[in-house]
């Protein structure tokens, strides 16, 4: 992962040989999240199985905040704002799992919904995202199998 501004200099670059607490090894998506005044970073990594957050700094450093794994296959992660707080979807497989995003970029687990809950969701392979409509934040996954398209979930 490289941080890189202004006129394209390269500023900084993690990855997992030179930083392997944190997975980074094959990551599949990259996204960025304002929480209050902070910006953080999440990756998400099927080679691994986790997510990996970090701070961004005002020199382009990245700071490692969180990092989670046993998420077997993650491919995607979304963002949402409900009520005041910033939640982190994350999938993998048949599984979506919501963290709440700490102040300090940490992650809480905070649901874990699979394929028997919501049959649609089997298989998301890496599709998904979230959008407001009417006040409602929805969480929109396509599945990746023919009869399983996808599914919108009420994210809040």
């Amino acid at each position: 992962m490289s941080i890189i501004f202004g006129s394209s200099a390269n500023l900084f670059n993690m990855g997992d040989n030179n930083n392997p607490r944190f997975n980074l090894d094959g990551v599949k998506d990259v996204k960025t999240v304002t929480v209050g005044d902070r910006t953080f970073v999440y990756t998400a990594s099927p080679d691994e199985g986790g997510i990996s957050g970090f701070e961004v700094m005002a020199d382009g450093q990245l700071l490692g905040v969180a990092n989670v794994s046993g998420l077997d296959q993650v491919e995607n992660v979304a963002f949402a704002m409900i009520d005041g707080s910033t939640f982190l979807y994350a999938n993998s497989g048949d599984t979506i799992t919501v963290f709440q995003i700490a102040a300090d970029g940490d992650l809480n687990l905070v649901q874990t919904m699979t394929g028997d809950a919501a049959p649609y969701i089997n298989q998301i392979g890496g599709r998904m995202d979230v959008v407001e409509v009417a006040g409602v934040n929805y969480l929109v996954a396509a599945g990746n199998q023919t009869d399983h398209t996808g599914s919108a979930l009420a994210a809040g």
